[in-house]
């Protein structure tokens, strides 16, 4: 976090992106108001936090099994754990909520 006269930079961790690559997230906030700001914490995997990102960008299962290099059967159980962690039972649920997360 970092503090500019009244506004906060918070920066968050949401995993890795590939090789030598991490994925963060930035959010300019007024200094005053940083804790209304926050997003909730949801604990996604690193893995988990990749297919929720691609599956918001309208991917199939198979599409992000190709793109991450898994089967479409491992991409079906991340989706399982996502669900039940985010309190959703719909890809399109997970997608709304993970526009909220993933900004």
């Amino acid at each position: 976090m970092v503090s500019t006269e009244n506004n906060l930079l918070v920066a968050r961790y949401l995993g890795a992106s590939g090789i030598s690559e991490s994925m963060l997230v930035l959010h300019q906030t007024a200094g005053h108001n940083a804790s209304a700001a926050r997003q909730p914490e949801v604990p996604l995997t690193p893995r988990e936090t990749e297919v929720l990102s691609w599956l918001a960008k309208g991917k199939t299962n198979r599409d992000i099994a190709d793109i991450l290099g898994m089967s479409h059967r491992t991409v079906n159980k991340h989706l399982e754990h996502i669900f039940v962690k985010l309190g959703v039972e719909t890809r399109s649920a997970a997608t709304a909520i993970a526009g909220q997360i993933l900004k």
